[in-house]
């Protein structure tokens, strides 16, 4: 009998590792539908939560990979959020289609103030895309890489764009 019960006690040992990391496994794949279910539907807060949830369940199953792609894709998020509230891709093109410097300078400095009021938005996709290049460091990847650049280089237009400087 005190066999069976060591048998079955070390049966449940070396069990419960092997559910909680199916257990993680699950929850990653319902993250990343979440994630996928929440960008169909265009809510962004739902997508924000998701990501970072998603970004908690990879960390669990090791995946390092996983964790730097949605710190930049919460970067990405962030950004694309700025664009459609202040209808930047628009007014960009306004801009560059504009020929007189007057009417260029006083447009100019309608948008910095438009800007400013989402500027929250530049800040939270900086705290992710610092994070997601500081991650990229200790497992380099050439896609990612580039993307991570695109979103950095964006979000220091921003700064530029609004003469505010950049803590690095």
């Amino acid at each position: 009998m005190r066999n069976k019960l060591i048998i079955i006690f070390l049966f449940i040992l070396f069990m419960l590792p092997m559910n909680s990391c199916a257990n993680d496994i699950s929850d990653f794949n319902n993250a990343k539908q979440t994630v996928a279910d929440a960008k169909y539907e265009q809510d962004f807060d739902l997508t924000v939560s998701s990501l970072k949830k998603l970004i908690i369940c990879a960390d669990k199953i090791n995946r390092i990979d996983i964790v730097i792609w949605q710190y930049d894709n919460l970067s990405y998020f962030y950004i694309k959020e700025f664009q459609d509230r202040t209808g930047y891709l628009e007014k960009m093109d306004i801009l560059s289609n504009m020929k007189k410097e007057k009417d260029r300078i006083n447009y100019i400095s309608n948008l910095r103030i438009n800007y400013k009021k989402e500027f929250k938005l530049i800040q939270t996709a900086d705290q992710y895309i610092k994070i997601s290049k500081q991650m990229e460091t200790l497992n380099p990847n050439k896609d990612r890489d580039k993307a991570i650049e695109s979103n950095d280089n964006f979000i220091k237009f921003i700064y530029y764009f609004l003469n505010i400087r950049r803590g690095e």
